[in-house]
């Protein structure tokens, strides 16, 4: 009858190393990228909800308190686990680039409602900073990527 957990019906002396198993690694790398995803997207959007979209101040405040710390963090997070990280925070920041275009949409009502504050910033800025959004993470992924480092085998 095996001994658990060694499996083997030998005695050992002393302590046996555990080693983690496929499934715990493939379910740490999806929580992961999960909680990534959610917490960049968190990051991203606050600063809308906080701020005014349709001054230019408030634009700034938005672009920096919320796109580039996410970008920091994500930096961060691929530098250390490398995959999950890159599509944690792509997944992220492309869920805000989506909320930042419908939410700059609204504000350009602005232009035909009187009720609704008209945008200080020119009509382009409704596509290009959900298009700088929704590209940048691709670079900032792809150079902060740890390239040369080689996966731990345990």
């Amino acid at each position: 009858m095996p001994i658990e957990p060694l499996q083997t019906d030998e005695r050992r002396e002393g302590p046996v190393a555990k080693k983690a198993d496929y499934e715990t690694k493939l379910l740490l790398g999806c929580g992961f990228t999960g909680f990534l995803a959610l917490f960049g997207y968190f990051m991203g959007m606050w600063p809308f909800l906080v701020f005014p979209e349709y001054t230019v101040i408030g634009m700034r405040n938005i672009l920096l308190l919320g796109p580039c710390i996410a970008g920091v963090l994500g930096i961060i997070a691929i530098r250390k686990t490398g995959p999950p990280a890159v599509s944690g925070y792509i997944g992220g920041q492309m869920a805000v680039a989506v909320f930042a275009y419908l939410r700059l949409k609204e504000t350009m009502l602005g232009k035909l409602n009187v009720d609704i504050p008209p945008p200080e910033w020119p009509d382009e800025v409704a596509w290009l900073v959900p298009l700088l959004i929704a590209f940048v993470p691709f670079l900032l992924a792809a150079a902060a990527y740890p390239y040369g480092r080689e996966p731990k085998e345990e």
